[in-house]
């Protein structure tokens, strides 16, 4: 199991120490777990699939499957299809924030939150890919 925490991490890209703080236990707990010093407990193991729930329990405790379990798949529906037309043909952002400037202010209000890191695209045949907003343009 200590591979398969290594390669989560790395997945998550998350130091041992954010991890600790994710995890809310010291930072000791993981470097041993990392380490192989140490095994994780039940309710070590328990907390981190709630904290993170995209993460597959087969894959943590077995060492089976993809690392991410697989999304249900939301089927297209009509309403789907005429939303995404919708918003398509919508005016740009930039022109519904100065007609409206209450969500400007929302839109500002946003901007202090924690840029995106990583995206995870999940796909039905158990596999994925990962998608970095900071390589776009390379």
């Amino acid at each position: 199991m200590q591979e398969r925490l290594q390669l989560f991490l790395k997945s998550e890209g998350l130091s041992a120490a954010k991890f600790a703080d994710k995890m809310d236990v010291g930072a000791a707990n993981i470097s041993h777990l990392l380490s192989g010093r140490n095994k994780p407990g039940f309710d070590f193991i328990a907390k981190m699939l709630e904290r993170f729930p995209a993460l597959n329990p087969d894959w943590l405790l077995l060492g089976s499957g993809q690392m991410y379990r697989q999304l249900p798949q939301t089927p297209v529906t009509a309403s789907s299809e005429e939303s995404a037309r919708q918003f398509l043909q919508s005016p740009p952002v930039e022109e519904q924030l100065e007609a409206n400037p209450a969500a400007r202010a929302d839109v500002e209000q946003h901007k202090s939150m924690p840029d995106i890191k990583k995206v995870v695209i999940l796909y039905d045949d158990r596999t994925f890919e990962f998608f970095d907003p900071r390589m776009q343009g390379q």
